[in-house]
């Protein structure tokens, strides 16, 4: 449930509040950047944009549609409102904690605003998770979850490889996604349960 992604995200909010480093930030960062290529460069150019807003939102809105027109329209309704919900999550913590991005080396890309957590984290792991939840336990449902995950990591992985965000701004960007998906799936479950009591109510 949330509760463990709001403490694990707690505390990479203490480590970093007061202009601060999470452990590993540095050597990570540096270690991406020594062991880099043009080619893994190019990649990372491409990759990234899997995660912008625009394609996060078409992919979001096309998968709850689909969920619609099987007759899961509450399963879509979660769905979008997870990618949304998580988003704005992360803009407004991006206004609160006003990190700087990392200039360890220079950006393969031009990037503005803050950094943590990592809007294209946030958007692409949100999607991905709530993907896993619409289609867990269905045909082929494990393999599309984890294909989900999967592009999420490289998306988030590709920020770090361009330099424009440290590790625990993916991280702290995984773990808002998380807990949004975990609290909406809860809540829209347990409103599933109350239905049949509904009517006595």
């Amino acid at each position: 449930m949330g509760p463990p992604f709001l403490a694990a995200f707690a505390v990479l909010a203490w480590l970093i509040h007061d202009g601060g480093t999470a452990p590993g930030d540095v050597a990570l960062l540096g270690g991406v950047h020594r062991h880099s290529t043009h080619f893994v460069g190019v990649v990372a150019r491409w990759v990234t944009h899997l995660g912008d807003v625009a394609t996060i939102g078409v992919f979001a809105l096309i998968t709850g549609a689909l969920l619609a027109w099987r007759g899961r329209r509450r399963d879509g309704i979660v769905l979008v409102a997870s990618v949304v919900c998580a988003g704005l999550a992360a803009a407004v913590l991006k206004q609160l904690f006003e990190r700087q991005r990392p200039h360890l080396f220079s950006w393969l890309i031009a990037e503005g605003g803050y950094s943590f957590p990592s809007g294209h984290a946030t958007g692409s792991m949100a999607l991905a998770l709530a993907i896993g939840v619409a289609v867990w336990g269905r045909p082929r449902g494990g393999l599309v979850a984890a294909a989900s995950l999967a592009a999420a990591l490289v998306v988030g992985a590709s920020r770090v490889e361009l330099g424009v965000h440290y590790p625990s701004d993916i991280l702290a960007g995984w773990l808002v996604a998380g807990a949004t998906v975990a609290v909406l799936t809860w809540i829209e479950r347990h409103m599933r349960f109350a239905e049949p009591i509904a009517p006595l109510v």
